[in-house]
C-alpha cells in the first residue's frame, strides 16, 4: 500500500506556490503545500520553508497545463504592460522635444 500511495503522489517543486495554490484551488484539486524544511529563526521561532504543492498523480497534467497557461498569461500581460510604458515614454519624450524647439524658436534672437 505504501508503494501504491507513491505512485499515486506527484509533487511539484516548480510550480509557483501562489500561483499553484491558487489554480488548484479555483479547479477544486486537492492538494497540500510541501513543506521542504524548517527554518530556525532567532527567539526560537520555527517557520516552515515550502517549497510547492503535492497533488494527486491524476490530476498533475491538467494542473501543470493550467500553471502553463496562468504563466503564459502574466507574461504576456507583463509585456503588454511594458510596451505600453514604453509608447508613452517615447510620446512624453517627444512632446517635450518639439516644446523645447518651439520655445527656442519663439525666443531665440
Amino acid at each position: 500500500t505504501e508503494r501504491e500511495t507513491e505512485k499515486k503522489r506527484f509533487y511539484s517543486s516548480f510550480l509557483g506556490l501562489v500561483t499553484a495554490e491558487k489554480i488548484a484551488r479555483s479547479m477544486g484539486i486537492d492538494f497540500a503545500k510541501a513543506i521542504e524544511d524548517f527554518d530556525f529563526q532567532s527567539g526560537g521561532r520555527v517557520v516552515p520553508v515550502v517549497a510547492g504543492i503535492v497533488v494527486a498523480a491524476e490530476f498533475e497534467e491538467v494542473l501543470v497545463a493550467a500553471w502553463t497557461q496562468a504563466q503564459s498569461t502574466t507574461i504576456e500581460a507583463k509585456v503588454s504592460e511594458r510596451e505600453e510604458r514604453i509608447y508613452n515614454n517615447w510620446k512624453k519624450l517627444l512632446k517635450r522635444v518639439m516644446l523645447r524647439i518651439q520655445l527656442q524658436q519663439r525666443y531665440s534672437s
